[in-house]
């Protein structure tokens, strides 16, 4: 019967991307930025108990796992005004035991005090190597000799990969 085929036979060769969803979607270890954003309220410009437990969060996590300085970035609006809340927010990184604090500036138009201060810092992550939600094959294609092969679909496992990154409480350990 196979005497009469027409066309390429199907030989097991290897295809172009891994057909296991670990190897198309590697957890790998990165640098990766935490950020928050806090608006300063009042017209103290002062932080308030939600805002001052997510700095305490914030420092807690960089003291485990940070790497580098935690950045401030001020905004500055009209006449170079600045955000007077980043006194509270630098006061309370420094309570919460941060010390390497950088500061730096973005401009806004109209009043910085409308704007937020976002706090950041770099810290190692784990994450998957290919971004989620790719699809470089319809699924409905027509083309029944590739549907016939039997291959998961390109993003199969990502999301699954990407779960256990998230997941995982110190990359270290994968």
């Amino acid at each position: 019967v196979s005497a009469c085929a027409r066309g390429p036979a199907h030989t097991g060769s290897v295809p172009e991307v891994p057909t296991e969803y670990r190897d198309r979607h590697p957890i790998v270890i990165a640098h990766a930025e935490q950020a928050i954003d806090i608006y300063a309220v009042g017209a103290a410009r002062t932080l308030d108990a939600r805002q001052r437990k997510e700095l305490h969060l914030l420092a807690r996590d960089y003291r485990e796992a940070g790497r580098g300085p935690v950045r401030l970035l001020v905004p500055v609006g009209d006449r170079r005004s600045v955000n007077p809340g980043v006194d509270a927010v630098r006061s309370t990184l420094a309570g919460a035991g941060v010390r390497s604090i950088t500061q730096s500036n973005y401009a806004v138009a109209g009043l910085a005090t409308e704007q937020p201060i976002r706090v950041s810092y770099t810290k190692i992550k784990a994450q998957t190597a290919t971004k989620c939600g790719q699809w470089p094959d319809d699924l409905a294609n027509s083309n029944v000799r590739r549907n016939w092969t039997n291959t998961p679909y390109y993003n199969f496992g990502c999301a699954y990969q990407n779960m256990i990154a998230q997941q995982t409480a110190d990359p270290i350990d994968l």
